[in-house]
C-alpha cells in the first residue's frame, strides 16, 4: 500500500498544474485507481498468472499518448497487480466477489484519503 500512496502523491503533485487541490483530478485519479484495482483483482480471482494480468492492464496504459501520464499509470498498474496477488485465490464465487469488492474499495478509499490529507494540509496553512 505504501507504493500506492507514493503513486497518489505523484498524481497530486505531478499532474496538477496549480497548487490547489483539483477536485476533478481527485475524482478522475480515484476512478482510475478503482478501475485498475477491480480489473487486477478480477483477473486474480479468475486464476490468471500475474504476467497475464499485467499484460492485459498494460494494453490500456500503453495507448496513452501523454508520456508523463502514461508513466504514472504504468506505475499504478505494476503496484496494483503486485498487491492483487497478495490476496488469496478463492474457490467459491461468493468469496471471489467479496475479495474483488474489498480490494477495489480499499484502493479507492486509499486514494480518497491522499486527497483528503492534501486538503487538510492546505486548510492548515
Amino acid at each position: 500500500m505504501k507504493k500506492l500512496t507514493l503513486f497518489l502523491v505523484l498524481i497530486c503533485t505531478g499532474i496538477s498544474a496549480h497548487s490547489e487541490v483539483d477536485y476533478k483530478l481527485a475524482q478522475d485519479s480515484c476512478g482510475l485507481m478503482e478501475s485498475v484495482a477491480f480489473a487486477a483483482q478480477t483477473y486474480r480471482q479468475m486464476g490468471y498468472k500475474p504476467s497475464e494480468t499485467l499484460d492485459k492492464l498494460m494494453e490500456t496504459a500503453n495507448k496513452i499518448e501523454d508520456t508523463q501520464y502514461k508513466d504514472i499509470v504504468s506505475r499504478l498498474v505494476f503496484d496494483v497487480v503486485e498487491n492483487a496477488y497478495s490476496i488469496q485465490l478463492y474457490s467459491t464465487k461468493a468469496l471471489k466477489d467479496k475479495a474483488i469488492t474489498q480490494f477495489t474499495e480499499t484502493n479507492y478509499l486509499s486514494c480518497i484519503n491522499v486527497f483528503k490529507k492534501r486538503l487538510e494540509e492546505k486548510e492548515s496553512i
